[in-house]
């Protein structure tokens, strides 16, 4: 039960989980392992056979500054108990935990409140037409490849070219950060790509794609977020025409590869560069700073205000196709309806103080 080897447990159990993961699982279980045989020369999981005795000590167990142990992280500390007890095949074992996790979900999502907004996210939150109106202010800027006098340095037109695909990219295919680690693929490679997967029994790929098909389909694929080990790869066929236009022009020029690069070192964007180049021009264009977490809150608020009205009015075939909007939306983002409505659907009132 010391770290390296569960890591390898892990690892085994799931190829193609990100080794990150593995060590995170590895270091909670390792910790908790540590408290249970104190006594022990050498760390073992007969203390996992006792579930009662291990929920006992998460609901006592203190985090920092001697303070309840928060419930995500004691939701987390049961996730790598599934985990490990899944990969020795003590399922009956696991769903025991499983259970209390879930119940410790729900708490968590009682806890945020319908996805309450943080103080801060109160005062960066925007109505969707005002989100709407600072992408066309954007796209003002950018037309027919002459830029406005204020941005014709060409690391800055570059950064604005890439700002405008994240945002109509996120507008109309919300989702979280993985979209700066997206890379272009033919078809062919792709198709040959999820054969070997499934040959290997792989659930996800190792990299996220924008699927170029010779009929001119277009297909976000991605597998590397954060629900992946759950929902596995998603597949999204891109039909907004203006994205699909700004994508097209760079497939054009730059064949299979990044889509996103940084352009004095030409390396690939991480993750947190969707934030920065986000947050940088929006706090530009409209003096408030939205992640792609913030622009997924301003969409699923307006729709639920949307879906709510049309349930008033007893417009049920309106109603449908909204909730239909919702169901895509959560899917393409990688998680439940449920956890949609409680951690992203923003109450009204949230915003009155606003």
């Amino acid at each position: 039960m010391d770290r390296a080897s569960l890591e390898k447990i892990f690892a085994d159990f799931k190829p193609s989980r990100k080794e990150s993961s593995n060590k995170q699982y590895a270091l909670r279980l390792s910790k908790v392992s540590e408290d249970f045989n104190k006594d022990n020369p050498e760390l073992n999981d007969d203390y996992l056979n006792d579930p009662e005795k291990v929920f006992d000590y998460l609901q006592n167990k203190k985090g920092r500054n001697d303070t309840p142990l928060p419930k995500s992280t004691h939701a987390n500390i049961l996730y790598s108990m599934i985990e490990y007890l899944d990969a020795k095949g003590k399922t009956e074992l696991a769903e025991k935990y499983r259970k209390r996790k879930e119940q410790i979900d729900e708490a968590i999502f009682e806890q945020y409140n319908s996805g309450a907004l943080s103080d801060n996210q109160k005062h960066q939150f925007i109505p969707l037409k005002e989100l709407i109106e600072m992408i066309t202010k954007l796209d003002d800027i950018i037309v027919c490849d002459s830029f406005h006098s204020d941005y014709t340095d060409p690391w800055t037109r570059h950064e604005l070219e890439n700002a405008q695909l994240l945002f109509h990219l996120y507008l109309n295919y919300p989702s979280r950060n993985e979209y700066g680690t997206l890379k272009f693929l033919k078809w062919n490679n792709y198709r040959k790509m999820r054969r070997e997967a499934t040959i290997a029994r792989k659930k996800v790929l190792d990299d996220n794609y924008v699927v170029m098909k010779y009929d001119g389909t277009m297909i976000l694929s991605i597998s590397q977020y954060k629900t992946a080990d759950k929902y596995g790869i998603k597949e999204t066929v891109i039909t907004d025409p203006f994205v699909r236009k700004l994508l097209k022009a760079r497939y054009s020029s730059y064949g299979e590869t990044n889509l996103f690069v940084l352009p004095k070192t030409k390396t690939p964007w991480k993750r947190h560069t969707v934030s920065q180049v986000l947050t940088r021009w929006s706090k530009e264009l409209c003096g408030k700073s939205i992640s792609s977490t913030m622009i997924y809150k301003i969409i699923i608020h307006e729709l639920s205000l949307t879906h709510k009205k049309e349930i008033h009015d007893e417009n049920f075939v309106k109603a449908e196709e909204v909730a239909e909007i919702l169901k895509k939306f959560a899917a393409i983002r990688g998680h439940s309806k449920m956890i949609q409505k409680k951690c992203y659907s923003v109450k009204k009132e949230e915003l009155q103080d606003k």
